[in-house]
């Protein structure tokens, strides 16, 4: 547990009992936390209940026939991408997507944009920042602005919006990307 997590943890167990859990570095690891938030709470039942449904989603994946080369951006604040330790890039992986960055020894990361220009992928996945409005003239726009009208994702326009909700898509790792993310995933890129 670092930076933000941790103050909060420290702030917090002054008045109530903490039990902090680690950001999952897979998908396994997002069910398994639901099972360690259960028996924490005394929800055994519960969380097992839930636990079996994320993992019949999962388990319901078909294989994928070939990965499409991906890049998966999110605006928290500025452009935020993933590396080998995240629950997004095995979740791609899930789907039939493969990180460009994948390589990375990170969990997230500030992407080097020359390098996704390199990488060339085949489908841009892009989460936009949930706390302001969005257009998609404006994401063509910052694409532009970066040089990246030649991307292969860009020329055959298989750039895609994560649904627009009140909360975060793909930024969270609670049971819903499980159960919704990753077949919206696997849902898009099989589509393209």
């Amino acid at each position: 547990m670092t930076g933000f997590q941790r103050k909060l943890a420290f702030d917090l167990s002054a008045r109530f009992n903490v039990y902090p859990i680690p950001l999952p570095v897979s998908v396994a690891d997002i069910i398994g936390s639901v099972v360690e938030v259960g028996l924490v709470t005394g929800r055994y039942d519960e969380a097992r209940r839930l636990a079996l449904k994320m993992t019949r989603t999962v388990g319901a994946l078909e294989p994928a026939a070939g990965f499409l080369k991906t890049y998966v951006e999110l605006d928290l604040g500025g452009p935020t991408s993933f590396g080998a330790y995240s629950y997004i890039t095995d979740a791609l992986w899930l789907a039939g997507g493969r990180n460009v960055l994948a390589t990375e020894a990170c969990n997230w990361l500030v992407p080097d944009l020359e390098r996704i220009v390199a990488e060339d992928p085949e489908v841009i996945i892009y989460e936009p920042r949930i706390s302001e409005p969005f257009d998609e003239e404006d994401l063509t726009r910052v694409l532009v602005q970066r040089g990246w009208g030649k991307i292969s994702a860009v020329r055959n326009r298989r750039v895609l919006v994560t649904p627009q909700r009140p909360l975060d898509f793909l930024a969270h790792h609670g049971p819903s990307f499980v159960t919704e993310s990753i077949p919206w995933l696997k849902r898009v890129l099989s589509g393209v």
